[in-house]
């Protein structure tokens, strides 16, 4: 129920005084050992309870209790930690955090249930909206005491009854961090349990009241001013063990203090286990002593867990323990609304009515796999990067795979471009080719008469003009051609040196390449070997390479090594 972090251990200086009896220098570690062990004892509990009532395992329901103490330890934890980090504890950073470890799951859980819901259709509707209302508030437990839903008892299939826990640790999510500066007035810590303690006290004698007078056992179950001694218990323990966590005692690093607390600890589990085994009644003997006797034994488990160098730390964060703590989030949350919507696929009721054992298992199957590709795909991103962040990734990647498609479909064919991408590729096409250079017979004088010849805009006027105006006809040597205009490569040959070094353009490029383009390899630009001259050639030989000579990339010598064609001189050139 609470966010898995990274773990590690308390790095404890080595160069601290034996004899002196103070507390060594340490780092408080980023996560603590052992808490995903019993995240994932606590779900273990509860999905057997639910999926297999015919086992042993008639009390299960006491996981929800083990979640509530690690979540009222965790968070405080966090926040005092914050504290001492920063000097202050940031609301809308802990809110947001919260929000990005329980909506996303959350609302996925909600679109796809409800949907399924409403194609099966029968009793799994009533009350659909009420309950979704009450998912999306987080006040699920104070609205199913509000409309007379019981939790043991009740006999229409509710699909989401089990985020009645998630309304209470949400709610406390939202008022302990305006309560804890309250309760940090106090100057001394154990000022701090006692006041908590004392509370957490309160609220077990106000179940064990609700159950005794009223026989309302929902109302004391799901009431959480009623059932928030467990969360209490948490932050008290919290409270207790922050200066020692963050800096542990020499005594508390003897050998024998460390076995000592882990087998307190492999008892206080042993103890979880053997509560769970315990049938349920209607009395104060359940609520709220087993429920009271379950979060102290979970209170003693974390405290050996978090114990420095103590050996149960390690032995709950065990590989498989460690995975199922990770998604414990995931596998409440999908476990009841699945065995709801198959129960009443197959049988048309409740889960009260009875669990055929392969129903339990296809659900159990179907709760690993959704769970594990939400914590994946969903969860995990979300709480890494934010919703804004995995929005913008999923877009990109959407985009990638989309091209690839597209790419792959296509084949050969150009990809297209926007106008601006075109002209860009143009400009440099132009720049990788520039104009041909003009041949004598260019530059010879033009013999048409004056209306013949073609016209040329005026500069800075709407009407065409002959090119030999204000000359005489008879005298064609005075008329001049028009002078071509350079290309961008002639005015600026260095950068069009530097443009051709460059891959061919987006316009020329088809995906994949085709064999045109594969002239173009090589890091640089490439010219034909053609366009090398010899001063030996004669001028015929000089004039057709002139004219043949572009400045093309091809398979050669580079641009920048290959020299101009020579001159003629000497007496060939006549």
């Amino acid at each position: 129920m609470s966010s898995p972090l990274p773990a590690d251990r308390p790095a404890v200086s080595p160069t601290a005084d034996a004899g002196s009896g103070t507390r060594p220098s340490t780092r408080p570690s980023a996560r603590l050992p052992g808490l995903d062990g019993l995240r994932a004892l606590a779900v273990i509990l509860v999905v057997v309870y639910h999926l297999f009532p015919q086992w042993w395992f008639a009390g299960g329901f006491i996981g929800v209790d083990v979640f509530f103490v690690i979540s009222g330890f965790l968070i405080t934890t966090l926040l005092l930690r914050e504290r001492d980090a920063s000097g202050r504890i940031s609301l809308v950073g802990f809110w947001r955090r919260r929000a990005r470890r329980l909506l996303p799951a959350l609302i996925l859980l909600l679109l796809v249930c409800s949907s399924a819901a409403w194609l099966i259709g029968g009793d799994v509707l009533v009350r659909l909206g009420a309950q979704i209302v009450g998912a999306l508030t987080f006040s699920y437990n104070w609205i199913a005491i509000l409309i007379g839903e019981g939790y043991f008892g009740g006999t229409t299939p509710e699909l989401f009854r089990n985020l009645w826990s998630l309304g209470i640790e949400e709610q406390f999510y939202v008022l302990w961090p305006l309560i804890l500066p309250v309760i940090l007035v106090l100057p001394r810590a154990w000022a701090r349990v006692a006041a908590v303690g004392a509370l957490a006290a309160a609220s077990t004698v106000w179940m064990g009241e609700l159950v005794a007078t009223t026989d309302a056992v929902s109302r004391a179950y799901y009431g959480t001013d009623s059932h928030a001694f467990g969360i209490l218990l948490g932050v008290a323990l919290a409270f207790g063990l922050h200066r020692t966590l963050s800096a542990p005692t020499l005594w508390m690093q003897r050998t024998t203090v460390r076995r000592g607390a882990a087998i307190v600890g492999g008892a206080a589990v042993l103890g979880l286990i053997a509560i769970s085994l315990v049938p349920p009644t209607d009395s104060v003997r359940t609520f709220p002593l087993t429920i009271a006797a379950a979060s102290i034994l979970s209170a003693i488990a974390i405290v050996a867990a978090v114990w420095p160098h103590a050996r149960l730390g390690p032995a709950l964060d065990a590989r498989p323990l460690r995975w199922i703590g990770e998604r414990s989030y995931g596998l409440y949350l999908w476990h009841w609304p699945l065995l709801v919507l198959l129960v009443a696929a197959v049988q048309g009721s409740a889960p009260e009515a009875g669990v055929p054992v392969w129903v339990g298992l296809v659900t159990l199957a179907l709760t690993v796999v959704i769970a594990e590709a939400s914590y994946r795909f969903l969860e995990t991103p979300v709480r890494r990067a934010g919703f804004r962040g995995t929005w913008r990734a999923a877009r990109a990647k959407v985009r990638v795979e989309s091209g690839a498609l597209w790419g792959s479909v296509v084949g050969d064919l150009p990809l297209p471009l926007s106008w601006s991408e075109h002209s860009r590729a143009r400009s440099q096409e132009r720049a990788c080719h520039p104009a041909r250079p003009s041949s004598p017979r260019d530059k010879q004088p033009s013999t048409l008469p004056p209306r013949a010849r073609p016209r040329r805009q005026m500069p800075g006027r709407n009407r065409m003009v002959p090119h030999n105006r204000g000359r005489s006809p008879t005298a064609p040597s005075a008329h001049r051609p028009p002078r071509r205009r350079r290309s961008r490569a002639a005015r600026s040959p260095p950068s069009a040196t530097r443009s051709c070094s460059r891959r061919p353009p987006p316009c020329m490029r088809p995906f994949p390449a085709s064999a045109l383009m594969r002239r173009y390899r090589g890091p640089r630009g490439l010219v034909r070997a053609s366009s090398i001259s010899s001063p030996a050639r004669d001028s015929s030989a000089a004039t057709s390479s002139s004219r043949s000579a572009r400045t093309v990339p091809s398979v050669g010598m580079p641009m920048s090594a290959s020299p101009r064609p020579p001159a003629p001189t000497g007496p060939s050139s006549s």
